[in-house]
């Protein structure tokens, strides 16, 4: 079972004679974000929220988001709150009554989570939208805040002392502060480490089918999957698979062994291959991949962190999978590399979670710095915070891919009559965990701020 939940906090120490004269000087300060996914995005509208010159710089020729559907939970609902999008967020999403965790051989049910209650204990409710939608959202709403986004700007290289980024085109751009937001393959990361450290395979594939609701409500085999729109999971042997109905789409994602760590682009998968693979499955599963005219496949990739997430000229961050994705600091010759567990953070939901959360914090730690020379201090504080929230998401998502994936035998066994145990705590379900999912669901991104404020209040005082 997974040990005891430590909440660990952030010092505040060096930040106390920062934050007591901050906001004396108006200048308006500048940012430049690499990357227009959905954490960058959020970046944006938190940095123009505050204030700050916002310049988005995209490698694509056009906005793209990969995937299918979305789990938004209560705390990235929260984040998205404070950015000003929750509400038109919500509007195109689905809010699930409830999470089934069901055996793969026969489909019974392991143990059902109830979502009702969430807006009633964590203020908000947890849904599921589609990818495209969220992110046309976000990138409206930081043009209309005032930020530009630019396409087509491939990084080349990054200097933290002035600072200023250079393109393949030979412009040079400068701003007070670098925003790193260019994902799991970061240019920006590398350019941190000062090497090259490609994401590691974890030897698992992510496919995706995408079905019409129609197709399960007029099938009677399939239509209490939707009805109500639920979110369920099947439990089998080294793979999952998490379905749930978004508007007019119904989302399948299949994780399974596979990967070989060549190929990292999304690609067709071989159907076939995919209907051999779960044959033993209960007879829904069999019946959704049946229905699939086609799927995409991805690999998943590993989810370690670095430490710090920031540059130690107090010019730069990382958020979002350009932080979360390679190995800690502390650990960065290749030697130590292929030690490394690796943890897929996708697995609990918090990937882009965790990135809303720190788009928010860190456009209010940099609303605090009356000039460029505060940087360094505040850029640290957001690095602290938010790395020991990351890495114990971290330890959470590896074991709920342990527990979801058990092969066949006693353990599993084990599992199965725990899932449908009427203990809550230490359940190894962990969002079943009282403890642990107020730790996860009821973070409060403001208020972490709040707090570091008011710490360093009282101890100036």
């Amino acid at each position: 079972m997974i040990r005891p939940l430590s909440i660990l906090r952030p010092s505040s120490q060096g930040l106390n004679h920062l934050l007591t004269d901050i906001g004396k000087s108006k200048r308006q300060m500048s940012a430049l974000i690499v990357g227009a996914g959905l954490c960058g995005l959020a970046t944006a509208i938190g940095l123009r929220k505050v204030g700050i010159r916002v310049t988005v710089l995209e490698r694509s020729s056009e906005l793209r988001e990969v995937g299918a559907g979305i789990q938004i939970p209560p705390n990235a609902a929260n984040a998205l709150h404070q950015l000003g999008v929750f509400e038109l967020i919500k509007a195109v999403s689905v809010q699930p009554p409830a999470i089934t965790l069901r055996s793969y051989t026969d489909g019974s049910i392991l143990r059902s989570l109830n979502l009702k209650t969430c807006t009633r204990t964590y203020g908000y409710p947890l849904l599921v939208t589609h990818r495209a939608d969220l992110c046309k959202i976000l990138y409206q709403k930081a043009l209309d805040d005032g930020a530009e986004v630019q396409f087509s700007c491939d990084v080349t290289e990054i200097n933290f002392q002035k600072p200023s980024i250079s393109l393949s085109t030979g412009e040079s751009l400068t701003a007070d502060v670098i925003v790193g937001a260019d994902g799991a393959r970061s240019v920006c990361r590398e350019r941190l480490l000062g090497r090259s450290v490609p994401p590691k395979s974890t030897g698992k594939l992510v496919k995706r089918i995408c079905l019409d609701m129609s197709q399960l409500r007029q099938d009677p085999l399939l239509r209490e999957l939707v009805e109500p729109h639920g979110i369920h999971i099947w439990l089998g042997p080294l793979s999952h698979i998490v379905c749930y109905g978004l508007q007019g789409v119904f989302n399948v994602v299949i994780i399974q062994l596979g990967h070989d760590g060549t190929n990292l682009d999304v690609q067709e998968a071989d159907l076939d291959k995919v209907r051999m693979d779960f044959q033993a499955w209960e007879p829904r599963v069999q019946r959704i991949i049946e229905l699939a005219k086609s799927a995409l496949q991805w690999p998943l990739l590993d989810s370690f962190l670095i430490n710090p997430w920031t540059s130690a000229e107090g010019s730069f961050a990382l958020v979002g999978d350009a932080a979360c994705t390679v190995l800690p600091a502390k650990s960065v010759n290749p030697e130590v590399f292929d030690e490394v567990e690796l943890i897929p953070q996708s697995v609990s939901a918090q990937g882009a979670a965790v990135g809303f959360e720190s788009a928010f914090i860190l456009s209010e730690l940099l609303s605090r710095a009356g000039s460029r020379d505060n940087l360094p201090e505040l850029l640290q504080a957001y690095s602290e915070v938010r790395w020991q929230r990351a890495s114990r998401i971290r330890e959470l998502s590896h074991y709920s891919l342990r527990i979801l994936e058990m092969p066949d035998g006693p353990e599993q066994v084990e599992r199965d009559a725990q899932l449908r145990g009427s203990e809550l705590r230490g359940n190894p379900f962990v969002w079943a965990d009282p403890a642990i999912q107020s730790w996860l669901w009821g973070f409060d991104a403001q208020n972490e701020v709040d707090k570091l404020w008011a710490s360093s209040q009282s101890t100036n005082a």
